[in-house]
């Protein structure tokens, strides 16, 4: 297996798909790939400290939940380094995978959280809680801001992809639907069924 004759590969593949649990694939691709590996260890040295107040703190006489939560994530990066890195380092942070590894980092925060509220100096506490709102605010603004480009995106390629079944220009539908298989069938359905309720695309157009 791929996986066994470059470990070194497999380290960064599952450190790389530690950064995509909380950042978009396009923002990720735009960082280097010391800045992506820095991001995928801070996280591995948040989870390393989380189990340590988990088991520390005693947490599995109150919920085993959270600290599952974080070994899910492991399990599943796990899997994802057996499963495709010899597809490429790409996969790693493919978004499809996202939904499944930020289950660590809700585990974690879980934890954090539990563990801040038992502190009895109120301006360390809500200093530390403060701190931790800023720092999801700041990641999920750079989420969302990649989110509406990319959004803009699809939308783009989905007009154009609408003009070229419009104009029954087919070989260039190649690309996205394969001829003759009878994938656009319901492509052109779908087309005419959102023209007619003025759905998605045809939202804000004027339709003849």
């Amino acid at each position: 297996m791929a996986v066994f004759l470059n470990l070194s590969g497999a380290a960064i593949f599952f450190l790389r798909s530690f950064a995509a649990s909380i950042l978009h694939q396009n923002v990720i691709s735009s960082l280097s790939m010391n800045s992506q590996l820095l991001i995928g260890l801070l996280l591995l040295v948040v989870y390393t400290g989380a189990a340590y107040i988990y088991y520390s703190q005693k947490m599995w006489n109150t919920s085993i939940v959270p600290m599952a939560l974080i070994l899910y994530t492991f399990f599943y990066s796990g899997l994802l380094v057996i499963a495709r890195f010899g597809l490429g380092f790409d996969n790693a942070t493919a978004p499809r995978y996202s939904g499944e590894l930020i289950t660590g980092v809700i585990g974690a925060t879980w934890i954090i959280n539990h563990r801040i509220h038992q502190i009895k100096k109120p301006r360390i506490k809500w200093s530390l809680i403060a701190l931790s709102v800023i720092s999801i605010l700041a990641v999920e603004s750079v989420n969302i801001r990649t989110a509406k480009s990319h959004d803009r995106a699809l939308a783009n390629q989905l007009d154009r992809q609408i003009n070229l079944l419009h104009e029954a220009k087919y070989e260039e539908l190649a690309q996205w639907f394969i001829p003759g298989s009878g994938a656009l069938k319901p492509v052109e359905e779908g087309d005419q069924l959102m023209r007619k309720h003025r759905l998605g695309p045809y939202k804000n157009k004027k339709i003849d």
